[in-house]
């Protein structure tokens, strides 16, 4: 799929989901706390990356081997 449909696919498919998902309060509140780690951790990590600068190493990039340098 070329890179210029990415975006408008991700709508639609998020509202597929939203349209037939059926959340009670339970399931909502189960997920709330997966939901805010989550966006916890992509805003620590857009605090630290420099896209086509160099290569990321503070942050949550430091505690991942990306690139893996021990393969060879």
């Amino acid at each position: 799929m070329p890179s210029r449909y990415r975006v408008p696919a991700g709508w639609v498919v998020g509202v597929l989901v939203l349209a037939l998902a059926r959340p009670t309060p339970v399931s909502l509140l189960a997920g709330l706390p997966l939901a805010v780690l989550g966006e916890g951790l992509r805003l620590w990590a857009s605090g630290h990356i420099e896209k086509t600068r160099r290569l990321a190493t503070g942050g949550p990039y430091a505690h991942s081997r990306n690139p893996c340098t021990w393969a060879a």
